[in-house]
């Protein structure tokens, strides 16, 4: 069965747009099966006998099921591209596609006669992403890399582990489908880029350059701030308490204090709230300082306690809390059925299986998972027949030899505070756009986060919000909401993190906005989803984790929880 026949009357926002996957193991193809979620048409272009991670463990019916997630959503061919005749069908599925993605060691997609030079003749609208293990120069880029070894050297591997131990490398693939995101971002940056300038590319990334890059707020702690990275176990270095606690019961609960009036409230379920007024404990820098006499002080407490009184109390107080959960709980956890945050995958040769869902949800155009895993290699006739079953877009090359970043001229009001919303602000001025940065009055919360720089400031703020204009609006009164809604006017994206609902109170709901200026992206960033029984909950980074199961990942049976 086709993947066209399974997605009838689902129109994604990148429809009509062809992309093939000529990638092998996780990152490209993955990133291709994410553009495919999106609505784009994907072809799976691999040799007869098929890539290696078709034979990795587990297995169904002798397919890897890490194959079948990371080929999602695309029609499936396999050509061998030493006869003459196949050779031809990929390259003109070559000639006629929008992105070609491919994660080649730097110079086989040459050797193989489908690399960017020669396709770019024929097709100049080709946006061609190239992610190589190490980079395109260097005395190691002819070198193959699997996750292990990009943890091992880009350093994220010596990130995590217990308390005062050795470092441990992450038990599971991290990087490659972390990679996987980048490279379709970076596609459809490519894609923007043709559409606005005429500037069709061939795009380079590494999974080297990935593996540093996801780093960004550790770095900003040894380059900013100086700071020699710490092995904390559950512990946060950036604010405290923020760690993982046994209860009564013997359960971990993972508590977060990022901000202030967090910490307030989780000393007044302590019952104890003199702790706000001992020197030690003061600000946040304070009490990451002072961590460990922090942790003992709050763990003895926590000890007193099951679980189910403890919840009723965070709750009350609005603290972040949550749990090291497995997947059979996550699975079966209402706010997961809830928001659709698990998708059910059938096929002929894996039966079921689940897979995470979009995590993304369109107002306008949607994207979808396909249900239907198709078998590997059970399209090679129809894509030897048709091909991607349409004509190429006609393309007029812009000559201009002067570069435009794909979001120059684009307008970006940033109302994001802390880790998530002010990073995507960052890749989106870094990309070109011209990023105001609102920070409500008292400044964004991030603000106060360890460590510190040698001017005082918070090396995490600093690093998530370079490269952007600031100022200062208190959207809560009238005056700042008019100011902001001044600059809303002419924006072509607006980021917030305020949480569901909340932006309507104060008049900037999408409905709202977008009548005032239709042409406005808008993306609403929330901690668990638009839907009850959790939406309305704060959250942080170790709940999270703790929430979707990476608090188990390095976990040693009987020992408290490690934060990945």
């Amino acid at each position: 069965m086709s993947k066209n026949s399974k997605k009838e009357n689902i129109v994604g926002p990148l429809d009509g747009v062809k992309v093939l996957n000529i990638g092998t193991s996780i990152v490209g193809p993955w990133a291709a099966s994410i553009l495919s979620h999106l609505g784009a048409d994907a072809i799976k272009v691999e040799r007869p006998t098929g890539e290696f991670i078709r034979r990795l463990h587990p297995m169904q019916n002798g397919i890897s099921t890490c194959y079948t997630i990371s080929n999602n959503d695309q029609l499936s061919s396999e050509l061998d591209l030493k006869k003459p005749d196949q050779f031809k069908v990929a390259e003109k599925l070559g000639h006629s596609t929008d992105i070609l993605i491919e994660n080649f060691r730097t110079g086989v997609s040459d050797r193989i006669g489908l690399g960017y030079q020669a396709l770019s003749k024929k097709n100049p609208g080709l946006v061609y992403t190239s992610s190589s293990s190490w980079g395109d120069v260097g005395p190691m880029r002819d070198q193959a890399a699997l996750d292990p070894h990009v943890q091992a050297f880009s350093g994220f591997g010596g990130l995590n582990g217990k308390l005062n131990g050795t470092p441990e490398m992450l038990r599971f693939v991290h990087m490659d489908p972390a990679g996987a995101v980048v490279v379709a971002n970076l596609s459809l940056l490519g894609l923007l880029g043709r559409e606005r300038f005429g500037q069709a590319c061939h795009l380079h990334t590494s999974h080297f350059a990935m593996g540093i890059a996801m780093q960004t707020n550790r770095a900003g702690e040894a380059l900013l701030a100086g700071m020699p990275i710490e092995l904390l176990g559950s512990a946060s270095s950036a604010s405290a308490p923020n760690q993982c606690f046994q209860m009564l019961d013997s359960e971990y609960i993972a508590i977060a204090c990022d901000t202030q009036s967090q910490w307030e409230g989780l000393c007044r379920v302590l019952g104890n709230s003199d702790l706000t007024k001992d020197p030690r404990f003061l600000s946040n820098v304070d009490r990451v300082q002072n961590r460990q006499v922090l942790a003992e002080i709050v763990g003895e407490a926590i000890k007193q306690k099951p679980k189910r009184w403890w919840v009723v109390q965070l709750e009350r107080e609005g603290v972040p809390h949550g749990f090291s959960m497995d997947f059979e709980q996550i699975q079966h956890h209402q706010q997961v059925v809830e928001n659709g945050f698990i998708s059910t995958l059938h096929s002929k040769h894996a039966g079921d299986m689940f897979t995470g869902s979009i995590p993304w949800d369109f107002s306008e155009t949607m994207g979808v998972i396909n249900p239907w895993l198709v078998e590997p290699g059970s399209d090679t006739q129809h894509i030897i027949d048709t091909g991607f079953g349409n004509q190429q877009t006609d393309f007029k090359q812009n000559q201009d030899e002067e570069f435009i970043a794909p979001l120059a001229g684009l307008k970006v009001i940033d109302a994001t505070q802390g880790y998530t919303g002010p990073y995507v602000g960052l890749m989106l001025a870094e990309a070109g756009a011209e990023v105001i940065k609102i920070e409500p009055k008292g400044g964004d919360w991030a603000r106060d986060l360890a460590p510190r720089t040698p001017t005082g400031s918070s090396a995490l703020f600093e690093s998530f919000n370079r490269n952007k204009d600031s100022k200062t609006i208190d959207w809560t009164s009238k005056d700042g909401q008019a100011q902001l809604k001044d600059l809303v006017k002419d924006a072509d994206v607006f980021l917030e993190d305020w949480g569901p609902g909340v932006a309507e109170g104060y008049g900037f709901g999408y409905g709202t906005i977008s009548k005032e200026n239709p042409k406005l992206v808008y993306l609403a960033l929330s901690a668990y989803g638009e839907k009850r029984p959790f939406r309305d909950r704060p959250t942080s980074e170790l709940v999270i984790q703790g929430m979707t199961g990476y608090l188990r990942l390095l976990r040693h049976l009987g020992e408290p929880p490690v934060h990945v």
